[in-house]
């Protein structure tokens, strides 16, 4: 077994690897949004027996879920628990508040959120969640990507082990690396991995002799406490998630002033630019003159609620336009924005200087579209009043 070594250039390895994995998560949820829209099934528990054959994407909204048959394409399911021990040919995106358990075969990839993930059976291409649980007895033929406070690998990885984890074990078969930030880590008698184990962690990686290791094995510096560094991830995952969900949520409830803001920001930029700058300069003036007179105190309440809520979602109209026009205009506004979103994050993590100056633009671009687009939602809901 090799010695532990300094760390070299695996540091930038890790880095280079995150495009990877952050295109696998983004195209967790622009696939299915940007895909062809299939009605979504909402049952209390969703069965598809053994002998049953769907033979195109299936979304569901469901307590629970049983898949013993095929699913000749994707499944794309929210539910309370998840057991496939039928085929699906291709992805499975998952949203469970509970247990997943994999005894079947996906062809695709396995990627979304749940409390516990437990993999038996076989994934074709990547297993990529978060969960508070994740035991791999199976195979996963590419990568296996994680998020969350124990996993446990005993089947067989094809290429890589990535993640964070408060305890991560391996008892058995890792193509290549494994590369993880831990708390604790722990190779048992059965583990072999192909390429190196490198690992972020206060502690020394706990390593039994009859572990194979064909490559290095590294033990990275750590910054700051493991636990400070989960709730500083979850935290971002969290808000990113909050901004998708209120996002979409702004795109639905303000259909009217959202779509006059859209085509305002696509086809007159300098006008939305230029609103948006007086909107950024004036707003708080405004609001400063206000809060003088006890009159205006209210008001100005009022305008700094607003202030806020553009500074959390005024770049939803730019955003949105600009996955228009990479989706071609499929997937409507609410997929155009979900897809833009997952890149200017992608973006924005690799290149943080990049990200600040799109989200500065970003901002006052659609700031100026909102209050156009309100101002011509409200002028023609008028008009047709009036007629």
């Amino acid at each position: 077994m090799p010695f532990p070594s300094e760390p070299d250039e695996h540091t930038g390895r890790r880095f280079r690897r995150l495009p990877t994995i952050l295109t696998i998560v983004a195209a967790a949820v622009v696939v299915p949004v940007a895909g062809v829209a299939a009605a979504v099934i909402n049952t209390g528990r969703y069965v598809l027996d053994a002998e049953a054959v769907q033979t195109e994407d299936v979304y569901v909204a469901a307590s629970s879920a049983t898949v013993e048959g095929r699913i000749e394409g994707d499944l794309v399911i929210a539910t309370g628990s998840l057991d496939i021990s039928g085929t699906v040919t291709g992805d499975v995106l998952v949203a469970a508040r509970g247990r997943v358990d994999v005894s079947g075969t996906i062809e695709g990839s396995l990627r979304g959120i749940a409390r516990s993930v437990d993999v038996t059976g076989t994934v074709g291409d990547d297993l990529a969640v978060g969960a508070v649980d994740l035991t791999l007895g199976g195979t996963v033929q590419r990568d296996v990507i994680g998020l969350g406070a124990a996993a446990r690998v005993e089947g067989s990885v094809g290429r890589d082990v990535l993640g964070r984890f408060f305890r991560l074990v391996v008892g058995g078969d890792v193509g290549r690396d494994v590369d993880v930030t831990v708390r604790d880590v722990t190779l048992e008698p059965g583990a072999a991995l192909g390429g190196d184990l490198v690992y972020q962690a206060d502690r020394t990686a706990a390593i039994d002799e009859g572990a194979l290791v064909d490559g290095q094995v590294i033990q990275l510096p750590t910054g700051s406490p493991f636990a400070v560094r989960v709730v500083l991830d979850l935290a971002l995952i969290l808000g990113f998630l909050g901004y998708l969900v209120g996002g979409v949520g702004l795109l639905w409830l303000l259909r009217g002033s959202a779509t006059s803001a859209v085509e305002v920001v696509a086809q007159r930029p300098g006008l939305a630019l230029g609103v948006g700058a007086g909107v950024a300069i004036g707003g708080p003036i405004v609001i400063a003159v206000l809060v003088a007179t006890l009159v205006g105190i209210p008001l100005a309440l009022v305008g700094v609620l607003l202030l806020l809520l553009m500074m959390l979602f005024g770049t939803v109209p730019v955003v949105t336009a600009v996955g228009q026009r990479l989706l071609g205009g499929r997937g409507g506004s609410y997929g155009g924005f979900l897809a833009a979103a997952l890149v200017w994050r992608v973006a924005a993590f690799l290149v943080p200087l990049l990200g600040a100056v799109l989200f500065v633009i970003a901002l006052v671009w659609g700031s100026g579209g909102w209050v156009v687009g309100a101002w011509r939602a409200r002028t023609e809901m008028t008009g047709q009043a009036q007629g």
